[in-house]
């Protein structure tokens, strides 16, 4: 068995065994360890529950609902946060979507121009594959390799020797973690790797310590003298405005069609619902990035989407990217719908992909298209317009609701 297996089956049954697993640990508990990263299989202080978030298997509220069942909110106050940082982060990509394009585009452009640099390339290669002489940084790259998964903190600690210490490019660091990582998502992944850097809030970097290092590992790593932690914060000479907007949620009519993406594994009542005529979902794991996905990944996306095939009442039409357009266009039309009802559309890669599906449809037969949000994303995303400290003083108030229902 490999240890992917080992870790994380990609099954709902999987993601509430998991969940129920943490949740006496959510509290004061979390709170006090959840910065230590302990090594490889040994994370017992934080949730690992990422990867079932970034396809659907869980949502927010339902896991915040489970916390809250066992400890008060002041005592499971950091973990909540730490939910809500996934929700501040793609807020912030719903309103900023050109950030995406951009990222996505420089990946590309920095992949193709490395072919020229061979000094660049070699030092990629080096983090890539764990061989830079840094220890605890060669650690991670092998523990990510192997596992797909990494600890949030020792992600900082890496992205920010990457960035600083091994001068490579953020947008390569950030398309690693997207090609590996079980729970890359374009949001937390691009918006925290640019927050690391020093690009979302100007000046605000963050230096990974030797010391800092050393504690929060409990000593097995210390990485004196290795590390550049005078590093000045990057910056941009120009800031994409905001569009200011959500996509609106909208009411479906007429024959409903439900058309899942991979990160919306879980029908989770939806059918009964809005009793659709229509059922497919669209895999856009390989538009992650402009390279390859890791074995890891590739496996727990098809097994994400196989719990999605294997709860459905009815066949699904499994759509490619290759030819989306033209698979979206002959199932909206061979069913006749009016209405389509969007699951689990990911701010960043999922609107581009979404939006060139659209357009492709003839003008004259357009369905009315709309996107699901639950009540956690509905209250929260219109609020990640400033820094994350501003948009976390709406909590109160949701956990209020939720606890109420």
């Amino acid at each position: 068995m490999n240890k992917i297996a080992e870790n994380w089956y990609p099954s709902r049954e999987a993601a509430l065994s998991r969940l129920n697993d943490f949740v006496p640990r959510a509290g004061r508990s979390y709170q006090s360890h959840r910065n230590e990263d302990l090594g490889e299989g040994q994370h017992k202080w934080v949730s690992g529950l990422s990867p079932y978030f970034r396809y659907g298997l869980l949502e927010e509220a339902e896991v915040i609902k489970a916390v809250l069942a066992q400890h008060s909110a002041e005592a499971a106050n950091k973990f909540i946060e730490e939910v809500s940082w996934r929700s501040y982060w793609q807020g912030w990509m719903m309103m900023h979507p050109q950030i995406w394009l951009d990222y996505h585009s420089d990946v590309a452009d920095r992949l193709t121009s490395m072919q020229q640099d061979i000094e660049l390339a070699e030092c990629y290669h080096n983090a890539c594959q764990g061989q830079t002489g840094i220890d605890c940084f060669d650690s991670w790259s092998r523990e990510m390799q192997q596992t797909g998964y990494l600890h949030n903190h020792a992600r900082m600690w890496f992205a920010s020797i990457w960035i600083f210490t091994l001068q490579l490019p953020w947008q390569l660091g950030a398309d690693l973690f997207m090609r590996r990582m079980l729970d890359g998502d374009s949001s937390s992944n691009t918006l925290s790797w640019r927050s690391v850097a020093g690009l979302h809030t100007r000046g605000k970097h963050y230096v990974a310590t030797a010391e800092n290092i050393r504690r929060f590992t409990h000593g097995r790593f210390n990485p004196v003298g290795q590390l550049n932690e005078q590093a000045e914060s990057m910056y941009e000479i120009t800031m994409r405005p905001a569009i200011r907007e959500i996509p609106a949620a909208g009411e479906v009519h007429g024959r409903v069609g439900i058309l899942a993406t991979e990160a919306f594994c879980n029908l989770n009542g939806l059918v009964e619902a809005y009793q659709p005529v229509a059922l497919g979902v669209l895999d856009t794991t390989e538009a992650r990035s402009p390279g390859s996905v890791s074995q890891q990944v590739s496996r727990f996306s098809q097994g994400a989407l196989l719990n999605l095939t294997e709860c459905s009442p009815q066949p699904l039409t499994l759509m490619q990217l290759a030819t989306l357009e033209t698979q979206f266009c002959e199932w909206v039309q061979s069913h006749q719908l009016d209405s389509v009802l969007l699951l689990g559309v990911c701010p960043g890669i999922h609107q581009l992909v979404i939006s060139q599906m659209i357009a492709g449809l003839p003008e004259g037969s357009r369905p009315h298209i709309c996107y699901h949000q639950s009540e956690w994303q509905r209250a929260l995303w219109p609020h990640a317009q400033a820094g994350f400290y501003k948009f976390r003083q709406q909590l109160p108030a949701l956990l209020e609701r939720l606890s109420a229902t």
